[in-house]
């Protein structure tokens, strides 16, 4: 029988984080669309700091499971299982060519419904140095491969950890100034302190657990703070705002863990989000698209507005998936490393 915390090889409330996130990834988006129009001026700045707030912590949580899961997966007694590593960063490959062609693709041919539309010119850079939400994949492949010599034969270090923390800081707040002009290198530098904590984090959450009531408490404080002084004068130093923002976002983080790691019901709405939620990344942002057209061209109000951009792409992306899921060829789409190993199957028998 399998263990409440576990489903076949699957954690669950690691599957539970994945889904709770996947959904502030879809809002988030869905506020942004609105955001850089400004559709709705008399809601624009509660939507710009609902935004802000969703954004300093949605994508950093994504990053820490991934290191959590890269760990588990490629790292054992903190060697790295090099094979483990080139299947995954081959499929990783894999998706980001054919997701990251297409999305660049389809905004080149709908140019006039997309709030940033794409040139030819500009085709080639953005698969190369992505500018879209395909900046997670493109991490996601460097760091594999980066971590893997970092971490190789050594524990959690306290040292590395604060580098990687100042690294993060000092590159937040380049590309906020726009001397960091690529989303994707700044998010590579951001996001590599929460991939690190992750990598550690199973091994770590002991200690952490003892202090449970003090981060909750210094949480709280946190986002006091942080919505308070973003809301009552959002153009403050610069240097403030992007450490209250890595501040925020590894609160919610110890937070969100401390909730679904508690949680341990396999049939828990949020856990097949969870475990579909790379289809549900890779797609929902067409849908918004389409939603927040739909929304705009028939006047609908703010909050009906925002709510239908989020709900229907995730409605959308949970039956995608589904069929996805039942349908062997579209299951190739979203994990194309299973067409290599097919063709490798093939060649071996024939060598046979």
């Amino acid at each position: 029988m399998e263990s409440k915390t576990t489903l076949g090889k699957r954690i669950i409330w690691i599957d539970l984080v994945k889904g709770f996130a996947i959904i502030f990834v879809i809002i988030g988006h869905a506020l942004l669309g609105f955001e850089q129009i400004n559709a709705y001026p008399e809601y624009q700045k509660l939507i710009s700091l609902t935004n802000k707030w969703i954004y300093s912590w949605h994508m950093p949580l994504f990053i820490f499971i991934s290191g959590i899961t890269y760990k588990l997966s490629c790292l054992k007694n903190n060697e790295p299982n090099y094979a483990k590593i080139r299947k995954n960063t081959l499929n990783l490959g894999l998706l980001y060519i054919i997701f990251g062609t297409l999305l660049p693709v389809l905004k080149i041919i709908f140019a006039k419904y997309v709030n940033n539309p794409v040139s030819l010119k500009e085709l080639a850079l953005i698969i190369l140095m992505p500018e879209t939400l395909m900046w997670y994949i493109w991490v996601l492949i460097i760091y594999y491969w980066i971590f893997a010599g970092l971490c190789k034969g050594k524990d959690f270090s306290i040292i590395i950890f604060v580098l990687l923390f100042c690294v993060s800081t000092v590159a937040s707040y380049l590309y906020s100034m726009n001397m960091i002009k690529m989303l994707c290198i700044k998010n590579l530098l951001y996001c590599s302190v929460f991939f690190y904590y992750g990598l550690y984090y199973m091994k770590l959450k002991e200690r952490i657990k003892k202090s449970c009531l003090f981060i909750l408490g210094v949480f709280a404080v946190c986002e006091i703070v942080y919505i308070a002084t973003s809301y009552h004068n959002p153009i403050y130093n610069q240097a403030v705002a992007v450490l209250l923002d890595q501040l925020n976002a590894f609160f919610m983080i110890e937070c969100v863990v401390m909730i679904f790691s508690k949680l341990d019901s396999s049939r828990f709405g949020l856990l097949y989000l969870g475990q579909n939620s790379l289809i549900i990344y890779l797609l929902h942002t067409y849908f918004i698209t389409i939603m927040r057209k739909i929304m705009l061209l028939f006047k609908v109000p703010c909050l009906i507005s925002i709510v239908a951009c989020t709900v229907v792409p995730l409605i959308v992306c949970i039956i995608i998936s589904y069929i996805v899921n039942a349908n062997k060829l579209l299951l190739y789409l979203f994990h194309p490393i299973k067409i290599v190993d097919h063709f490798r199957e093939k060649v071996s028998e024939k060598h046979e």
